[in-house]
């Protein structure tokens, strides 16, 4: 798989996934939806039992995200000019450059999320980032070849567990530190423990290590030798912002 189909399936499919990592699950955890939610349960629409409280019942305004256009071809080239330049890391500084192409493209995204989780913009931005690199952690069939051994269902499974595990945690940490006031530099140690946690206990599971993360988060760039190299877009303009929800009938603006 290369970044073009990397990132193509991501506009499909892994964009959903990776933004509802970390601190993206619904604001009322103990639900019976949002616990069916987290293991991955599809919810059918439910008829509401009262009638929509104007003001209070709007449809939620946070936009859904996209991947933005050329994306591959800018993971390609990063990746190509990190390796020329013999940095240490080349795989995780492109891979990183998408997400940030990504979160520019999807501003309005961004500040609605800020705004609705009480985080700052930069928070938003560097959990989604999170999001998408434990999406790419559970690509097992790569995995196993960046390893070199094939690892067994039970494996996996308490893969896909460790992503759910952390997930939960942090959201009810992160709310509780929102809800407490906490400072910018709790939550940011807070989003910083709950990575390395998750690293290295994903590490001692599948045998992967830091210099193979990078690897597997080139995708087959690392492998081939033959990066695709168009240039990357000059400027990423941000998509339309969400055009305003109109008011139903008997509602006030």
């Amino acid at each position: 798989m290369n970044a073009r189909s990397t990132w193509s399936l991501a506009a499909v499919a892994v964009v959903a996934a990776a933004v509802a990592l970390f601190f993206f699950w619904p604001r009322n955890p103990g639900s019976e939806q949002s616990a069916a939610a987290s293991e991955g349960a599809v919810q059918q629409p439910q008829r509401p039992r009262t009638p929509p409280v104007p003001g209070r019942d709007e449809p939620r305004a946070v936009p859904m995200p996209e991947m933005p256009p050329d994306v591959a071809e800018m993971q390609a080239r990063i990746f190509a000019q990190a390796k020329a330049a013999g940095e240490e890391r080349p795989g995780e500084k492109a891979f990183r450059a998408t997400v940030d192409a990504f979160m520019q493209y999807n501003r309005h995204f961004a500040e609605a999320k800020a705004k609705e989780e009480g985080l700052t913009v930069k928070e938003v931005h560097e959990l989604t980032y999170f999001g998408f690199l434990v999406m790419q952690t559970q690509k097992w069939s790569e995995v196993e070849e960046l390893a070199g051994h094939e690892l067994s269902e039970d494996e996996r499974m308490l893969g896909e567990e460790l992503m759910h595990t952390s997930n939960r945690e942090f959201t009810a940490a992160m709310r509780k530190l929102v809800e407490d006031e906490a400072s910018e530099e709790a939550r940011w140690k807070l989003i910083n423990d709950t990575r390395e946690r998750y690293l290295r206990e994903y590490y001692a599971l599948t045998g992967m290590n830091p210099a193979l993360l990078d690897d597997l988060l080139a995708g087959d760039l690392s492998r081939t030798g033959a990066p695709i190299v168009t240039p990357p877009p000059e400027n990423i303009e941000p998509a339309p912002a969400p055009a305003p929800v109109e008011p139903r009938p008997g509602q006030t603006p």
